[in-house]
């Protein structure tokens, strides 16, 4: 019976462990980095020098395919429409909505929702996510740095929590 007891538990323990979970952190060396979240929703982040980007929304899953589905986040700025007041919509700098007043046109912003387009589809093997180029096939094939001629993979790698 105890030999029962303790292979059962091992058999139990390796099938748990055998099954990868999809959501977590997930990174590039592109600077781009997406969190899936166990609702069901995202939140991409695009980060290069002094700019940034951000996009938040929903996501399914269809076998090993994450079908991302951006959600918008809206300020709502007073606005005056032939001498009444009016109110209007206009993508949020963060992820809070609030009520604000219009954006000083001379100041200049460097990030932002959606200023980087986040992918609409990935594809989830061996804790990666890959994207799909316009063929609808993987992106595996190492892509060149910035400034120099050394490659890097262009997929997105699990972190740790």
């Amino acid at each position: 019976m105890k030999v029962f007891l303790v292979v059962a538990t091992l058999c139990s323990y390796v099938s748990g462990e055998a099954q990868p979970t999809l959501f977590g952190h997930y990174r590039s060396f592109f600077g781009r980095s997406i969190r899936l979240h166990l609702d069901h929703s995202f939140l991409y982040e695009w980060h290069f020098d002094l700019m940034s980007s951000w996009s938040q929304g929903t996501f399914t899953v269809i076998h090993d395919t994450v079908y991302l589905t951006m959600i918008p986040v809206f300020d709502t700025i007073q606005v005056s429409k032939s001498g009444q007041p009016a109110d209007s919509l206009i993508l949020a700098e963060d992820l809070q909505p609030k009520r604000t007043v219009p954006p000083d046109p001379t100041m200049l912003s460097s990030g932002g929702q959606n200023r980087e387009d986040c992918p609409k589809v990935l594809v989830y093997q061996h804790n990666r996510l890959y994207e799909i180029d316009v063929k609808g096939k993987l992106i595996r094939k190492k892509q060149k740095g910035f400034s120099s001629n050394r490659k890097f993979e262009p997929w997105y790698i699990k972190q740790p929590d």
